[in-house]
């Protein structure tokens, strides 16, 4: 088990820089935890990009459909945000980080598994809290 932020999973529906060792981190798992946030997370990616006219709406309703029916089919277990909710905000407190990554920090702390992000921010306020918090490009495929 791993716990994988929106910002790596979105690299595989997105064709962004990383999207190759992103798909190998996930085969290497029978599972991968995230809190339920990362639903959101993952379409506002994708709309984002849209909207700022990086792919065109066929493409970002292509990866949006992709998206959700790996989400309910394959990789994940997803944890309700509120089960880990206080976990989050004493962690956004202490660290001065926002609530919504600290969902897959309390996440990984609880399962006590690692934590990939490829938020270098995240990664640099995060990881001394948390010794298996690792940056995507650090990970072997």
């Amino acid at each position: 088990m791993v716990v994988v932020d929106a910002c790596v999973i979105a690299k595989i529906y997105l064709d962004e820089p990383d999207s190759d060792q992103t798909r190998a981190l996930l085969d290497e798992y029978d599972q991968i935890l995230a809190p339920r946030v990362i639903r959101m997370e993952v379409a506002s990616a994708i709309t984002k990009r849209f909207r700022i006219s990086e792919i065109d709406e066929t493409t970002a309703r292509l990866a949006y459909a992709r998206w959700k029916k790996h989400v309910t089919e394959r990789w994940f277990k997803l944890i309700p945000d509120e089960e880990v909710m206080d976990d989050a905000v004493a962690l956004s407190l202490k660290l001065k980080h926002p609530v919504a990554d600290c969902l897959y920090l309390a996440v990984a702390q609880r399962f006590k598994v690692t934590l990939v992000t490829a938020d270098e921010v995240f990664h640099r306020r995060c990881h001394t809290q948390y010794k298996k918090l690792r940056l995507l490009g650090e990970m072997q495929a």
